[in-house]
């Protein structure tokens, strides 16, 4: 619900920073290859800009290093992970919109 707040993005961030700094970069990851993911499939500029796309890849990248921690196979699993979680959202955003 605070996807469309820059502010309440760098909240979230600096809260998973203070908890865990090595999630944080996960998260940043993992938002940064989906976000390019959907430029590069040219998505719609405006569901990008609202972080409908970010969103899920910065979930991602939590989420794996956190169950299996961080090596160098999680490292890519989340680049791979990330950059799919773009056109899943695309597509299932035509079935079901997001909130």
């Amino acid at each position: 619900m605070f996807q469309n707040n820059s502010y309440s993005g760098i909240l979230f961030l600096a809260g998973i920073f203070y908890n865990a700094p090595l999630l944080c970069l996960g998260a940043l990851l993992g938002t940064i290859i989906s976000t390019g993911t959907a430029h590069i499939l040219k998505y719609p500029k405006e569901d990008i800009q609202n972080g409908i796309y970010g969103f899920n890849g910065a979930l991602v990248g939590i989420a794996l290093w956190y169950f299996f921690g961080f090596t160098a196979a999680t490292f890519f699993a989340v680049m791979i992970a990330a950059a799919f979680t773009s056109p899943l959202n695309y597509y299932v955003k035509k079935i079901i919109p997001p909130y």
